[in-house]
Parts: structure tokens; sequence; C-alpha cells
């Protein structure tokens, strides 16, 4: 029993699982190994007093605001060559994070992830946006390193992000199962893919798929027919049907 044809789709799949929007529940987490916390209240704090300290000033503002314009009008290099004007070591620590996250995201819709990935290091490096502001650009790394196929690197920034909040979007856990399929570590895929089903709100038919079909790679054919089951009461399609007769 084979539910994945390629490699190949799995990619495709990790890409479209990017743009989905969730709203999980917690319960899945409990236990989870690499939950080892920060204290994001004394971080979150520090950020904030940090950020106090410096104004945004209106030079910079026209700047990002430029770039952004030019961005949405399908020119990355133009605004990237206009935050590239700016002295860094003539701004302020809190306009240097801001520049960067810009170029970081001028960079990713260029599709150039790795140039993209340096420039949110240099955001975070800064420490001086609000935590949660570094938890969402922790997990675009992770999803950068996706669309690179860099999956041991996916893994740890994903273990990374994991740090920085209390209610992981169960996606990052579908990345990480994707992630340890690529490296046959199957004992870990099933582990992360099952909490990310678990812990998504509604049924996601290409996550149940792949826990599917880890079971049937391990030979632990009783739990994937007891997620097939639930995928013809979900998704009622004569494929899965076939799959699990």
């Amino acid at each position: 029993m084979c539910i994945w044809k390629s490699r190949t789709a799995l990619i495709v799949v990790v890409v479209v699982a990017m743009l989905v929007a969730l709203a999980p529940s917690y319960a899945a987490l409990a236990g989870y190994p690499d939950r080892e916390m920060v204290d994001l209240e004394a971080l979150d704090k520090d950020r904030r007093t940090k950020g106090g300290r410096y104004p945004v000033g209106s030079r910079i503002s026209r700047y990002l605001a430029a770039a952004a314009e030019e961005v949405d009008e399908g020119n990355p290099e133009e605004a990237t060559r206009l935050l590239k004007k700016l002295k860094m070591n003539r701004v302020n620590p809190y306009e240097r994070a801001l520049v960067y996250r810009m170029l970081a995201f001028v960079a990713y819709g260029a599709g150039q992830p790795s140039e993209a990935i340096g420039y949110f290091r240099q955001f975070l490096a800064e420490e001086m946006l609000p935590i949660r502001d570094e938890a969402r650009v922790r997990f675009n790394i992770a999803q950068l390193y996706a669309a690179t196929q860099e999956w041991q690197l996916l893994i740890d920034g994903i273990n990374d992000w994991l740090r920085y909040v209390k209610e992981p979007d169960p996606l990052g856990f579908y990345l990480m199962g994707i992630a340890y399929f690529q490296l046959e570590n199957f004992d870990a895929a099933v582990e992360n893919t099952k909490i990310a089903v678990e812990l998504a709100k509604e049924p996601r038919e290409s996550w149940m798929r792949l826990l599917a079909s880890l079971y049937s790679q391990k030979q632990d054919y009783a739990n994937a027919a007891l997620v097939l089951e639930e995928m013809v009461l979900q998704f009622p399609k004569k494929e899965y049907w076939v799959q699990l007769s």
C-alpha cells in the first residue's frame, strides 16, 4: 500500500501546506520531548524595553514604504536596491531589525531562500522586536529550509521555534514529519505527523495521507487501517476505500 507516489510529490505538498491557516487544539503536545521553553515573559519585556529606546525615523519609514511599494509592483530588485542604499552603521538597532526583515521578505518573494535566511538571521541578531515577531521569523526560516530541501536544518529550525511559542502551529509538526520521512527516520516521522493530525482543528487530508503512508512504510497496517477508516469518512474517495480493503 503506497499512498505517496514519490518524494517529489511530498515536496509539492510542503509548499502548499505553508499557505494553510490553522486553529488547533493543543492537548496532543503533552509530553513532547523537545519543549524546553525559554522565559517568554522575560524576553518579551526585554524586547519591548529595548524597542522603546529607539524611535523609527521618518527617513527609514520612507525607505521601507518605498521598498514595499516596489514589491507590490513586482520589482523586488528595485526594492533591494533601495534598502541597500541605507548605511546600516548609521541607523539604530530597531531600524536595522526592520530593514533586515524587509530585505528577507523581498528575497523570499524573489525566490532567493538562502539570502532570505541570511537576512532573517541578521534580524534575529538585533534582538529588538517583540518575541512574537521573532518566533514568526524562526518559523519562516524553518519553512525556507523546507523549500530548499535541507531537511535536518528544517528539523533544527522547528525545534528552535518550538522554544518560543506556547501554542505551536501544527504545520510545524507536519513539516518535521516530512523532513524525518526524507531522512528515513520513520519513527520520528510518525510521531510528528501524528501530533500534527491530532492538533489540527479539522482533518487535513494530505496530513492524514502522510500518516497512513508512514504507518504502511513501517508495516504497521493496523494503525494505517485506522487512519484510512477515518479518511473514508472524512474524504470518501475510491482510492482510500481500495487501500483500506
